[in-house]
């Protein structure tokens, strides 16, 4: 028995750094997941950015009228996200014509939440922009996991 008493606290040292590297590794799981879902932000505030910007120029040059103006800004804001995302945020997944439409799909459903949720808040009293604030992070947190289970799976279907 004495032994054993012996081998038991040697056993736990012995495995102690074991343990504690698969804690650093689970971790570090959890620090991967947040940076990429920075990331995800940082490029959907670009593609924002990119929106705009080509709904106020083609407005201002008059060269289309403001509704049509808008869904070509978010068009083009939607390819300048995927393009971010496959290249920033989700490095190593697929990019192919698949991931790209599958993006796109997933780009619609964002703005149908976003549509659902700004109307809903408005009918409900809101402000439409505390409405759209609301409608912003339930869409970035929606999109992002589809996208990251979907869009940019290694293999679709699977996270």
């Amino acid at each position: 028995m004495a032994r054993r008493a012996e081998a038991g606290p040697r056993a736990d040292n012995a495995a102690a750094p074991g343990r504690r590297a698969a804690e650093r590794r689970a971790s570090d799981g959890v620090g991967v997941r947040v940076r990429r879902f920075l990331r995800y932000a940082a490029v959907g505030a670009v593609a924002t950015a990119v929106h705009y910007a080509v709904l106020a120029c083609a407005v201002e040059a008059s060269l289309l009228p403001p509704w049509w103006a808008a869904a070509l800004g978010a068009w083009v804001g939607a390819q300048v996200a995927f393009a971010g995302n496959a290249f920033f945020t989700f490095t190593g997944a697929p990019v192919t014509f698949a991931a790209w439409l599958r993006f796109q799909v997933v780009a619609g459903l964002g703005a149908g939440i976003s549509f659902a949720i700004v109307g809903a808040g408005v009918g409900a009293g809101l402000h439409y922009l505390v409405a759209q604030a609301i409608a912003t992070l339930v869409s970035l947190f929606v999109t992002y996991e589809v996208n990251r289970r979907w869009s940019f799976a290694a293999t679709p279907g699977r996270s």
